[in-house]
């Protein structure tokens, strides 16, 4: 019996044994309670470097490295040499004066668990032991992954970077020499991103307890600004590095420093599908600080892709509506939102669910479709090949029906207003306006809209005029206007009518449209006209064709019981600090009874959050609307109306976030803000 227990637990342990060690790269430190000293860990395979950022003596900064370590049989404790490296100044750098010196000590890290261990030292013959744990800090969303030891290159060979990411927070720690030569070192706690690819933080000089032989008194910290670090990646493997710090000026080419063992992975399943499709076709909109990213909420760049796809959650309210609730569900390709967006390019697809993508490209090929669809239904993994990459190299398009004309009303009960068919040139957005009669030489009653558009639309809209428009700014009919010119710029001219539109009807996705209540109709005057709004969108290298169409059904005046208005309620007072979020506050009052239909809004892509309240009476404060989505908005229908008294209004709370380095007001172009109550009520 005891040789059988023998060899259970002999076969336990053989299981539970580890080939290679955990992932311990990170920031460590002795917790608060020893603020002002830390390590870093870098580590590439199973090779760990480490960096002690202490102090001397004299309490100035100093560091010692463990440049090489070795494992234990079971990957839970590492033992290795420590150095203290002598060079040359930070803002001249030698490389051919620097001198790793002889090993002044050793030190092991023993591993309990992911997130503690124990840091034994000597040091000098003086001995120690600190209980360490990874520090924590930052949050948000990652704008890439940049943790890992970096350097100048063989050039500059002697001194590196600490670069630790948590989130969109990067941590880095200088480990450089004086001017005397001796090794110091500068931190960066927190930072910023100025560009989706840029990073940067206040550099600091830090003065502490002596650490060696001594308890550590963390009150004797003393932080000082030395200046500025900024780091400019060019990709993940290679950044330029500007400093400022006490009046020297410089930039270094930095690459990734390596040192480890670790193999070159086979690329899984997804990692091709971030290659061949969402780094092509998606990155031009979906990258960190696009504003197709922000009112999306969907960051595809490499470090963070997978997660927010497979975590991401849909914001869409049409399509949650609808049942989806995941952008990507493993194992269920029908209920993945993100699968079902690359399928909406068929014309026989008219469930509104926003427009298709990758807009502004031409579908996915039926290969990469099914590449997807593979992946999916075995689980969406981030590892593993679970599907065929030659699927990737398919550049068969789905054989679709052509798109197919809206069917004009029939005689009697409706009308129809067209765009024509228009080039949009690769590598353009072309945004357009065209004045159309409804020819009606009678008034008509509006029950119903109806829309369709061919695919790279980013919406379509119908405005009237508020009355009173001057002449000089109402527009001649059947004129293309584009508030675009051929080099880009804008045409402010072509602009200048926006200022005075009213919203009708609109539609984000290629078939679209709004049914009033039974009894209630939307009343258009003899020889009415409306200005014709779509927007596409080319990010391909081949022209492609944009057209829409709007169809508009009408009853008899006899079978209207109520007659519906359409809400315009501008906040025009908009003033927007630079480099703040701000939220901007609008009440407007009824002076009759009012019943609401459907509430909508409009913002540009610095707003962050639409909110409407009631004003007044029983209901004041009840949200009536929220949004998030600038470049969606959300279309809320009430059935019953929502019934306001006189003297109770709706209020308009709308949260910016203005990202530039001057103020933002009220205006007509992207670059500009709105905050717009639309709607119909009666």
């Amino acid at each position: 019996m005891s040789r059988f227990l023998t060899c259970v637990a002999f076969l336990l342990a053989a299981a539970t044994a580890r080939a290679e060690p955990l992932n311990y790269q990170d920031l460590w430190w002795a917790g608060s309670q020893e603020n002002g000293w830390g390590m870093s860990i870098s580590q590439q395979g199973s090779s760990l470097f480490t960096v002690l950022y202490v102090y001397d003596a004299s309490g100035n900064p100093q560091w010692v490295v463990m440049p090489q370590a070795a494992w234990n049989s079971t990957f839970t404790s590492v033992t290795g040499s420590l150095y203290i490296p002598s060079g040359s100044p930070y803002s001249s750098y030698d490389a051919s004066r620097f001198v790793a010196n002889s090993a002044v000590g050793t030190a092991s890290i023993d591993f309990a668990n992911t997130n503690n261990a124990t840091l034994r030292y000597t040091i000098n013959g003086v001995s120690g032991s600190k209980s360490i744990t990874r520090q924590v800090f930052g949050n948000g969303a990652a704008v890439g992954n940049y943790s890992d030891l970096w350097w100048g290159g063989a050039a500059q060979n002697g001194w590196g970077l600490s670069v630790t990411q948590h989130g969109s927070a990067v941590f880095a720690v200088w480990y450089t020499y004086d001017v005397e030569g001796h090794p110091t070192w500068f931190v960066m706690p927190a930072s910023s991103n100025t560009a989706p690819n840029v990073v940067t933080g206040t550099l600091y000089r830090t003065h502490g307890s002596a650490w060696l032989g001594a308890t550590y008194d963390p009150s004797r910290l003393a932080v000082t600004e030395a200046g500025s670090l900024t780091f400019t990646f060019a990709d993940s493997g290679g950044a330029t590095m500007r400093y400022s710090v006490d009046g020297n000026q410089g930039s270094v080419d930095l690459a990734r420093q390596p040192f480890g063992n670790a193999q070159a992975p086979v690329a899984s399943s997804f990692a091709k599908l971030q290659e061949k499709v969402i780094a092509p076709q998606c990155l031009s909109c979906h990258t960190a600080g696009n504003p197709y990213a922000i009112q999306s909420g969907l960051v595809l760049d490499p470090a963070v892709a997978y997660r927010n796809l497979v975590n991401g959650t849909v914001k869409l309210a049409d399509a949650v509506s609808r049942g989806f609730t995941r952008l990507v569900t493993p194992r269920d390709v029908a209920a993945s939102f993100a699968y079902r967006k690359l399928a909406l390019w068929d014309p026989a697809d008219t469930v509104p669910l926003g427009s298709p993508m990758p807009l502004g490209f031409t579908s996915l090929s039926v290969g990469q479709l099914e590449f997807m669809r593979r992946w999916i239904e075995a689980g969406a993994p981030e590892t593993g090949e679970v599907a065929d990459a030659s699927l990737l190299n398919d550049t068969t398009l789905p054989a679709y029906a052509p798109f197919a004309p809206l069917v004009a009303p029939p005689a009697g009960k409706g009308l129809q207003i067209h765009v024509d068919p228009f080039n949009v040139q690769p590598n353009f957005e072309r945004e357009l306006f065209v004045y159309r009669s409804l020819g009606n030489t009678q008034p008509i009653y509006v029950t119903r809209f109806e829309t369709r558009m061919r695919p790279n639309s980013h919406h379509l809209v119908l405005y009237d005029f508020e009355p009173g428009t001057p002449a000089a700014f109402m527009p001649r009919l059947d004129v293309v206007r584009d508030i675009r010119n051929p080099d880009g710029s804008m045409n402010i001219l072509n602009m200048l009518p926006m200022a005075y539109h009213v919203f009708v009807s609109g539609a984000m996705s290629p078939n679209g449209g709004y049914t009033f209540p039974p009894g209630v109709a939307l009343r258009f005057p003899a020889n009415a006209a409306l200005d014709f709004n779509v927007h596409y969108v080319n990010a391909g290298s081949t022209p492609l064709t944009g057209e829409a169409f709007a169809n508009l059904y009408t009853v008899d005046a006899s079978q209207v019981q109520q007659v519906a208005s359409t809400l315009f309620l501008s906040n025009f007072d908009l003033r927007l600090p630079p480099m703040q979020r701000t939220t901007q506050t609008k009440t407007f009052t009824f002076s009759a009874p009012t019943r609401i239909l459907a509430l909508s809004s409009h913002m540009h892509k610095r707003g962050e959050r639409f909110q409407i309240q009631v004003k007044g009476g029983s209901r004041d404060g009840q949200v009536v609307y929220d949004n998030d989505d600038w470049d969606h908005p959300v279309f809320v229908s009430f059935e019953p109306p929502l019934t306001l008294n006189p003297g109770e209004g709706l209020t308009s709370i709308i949260t910016y976030n203005n990202d530039t380095t001057h103020t933002i007001t009220f205006g007509l172009t992207s670059e500009d803000e709105m905050g717009i109550i639309f709607g119909y009520t009666y």
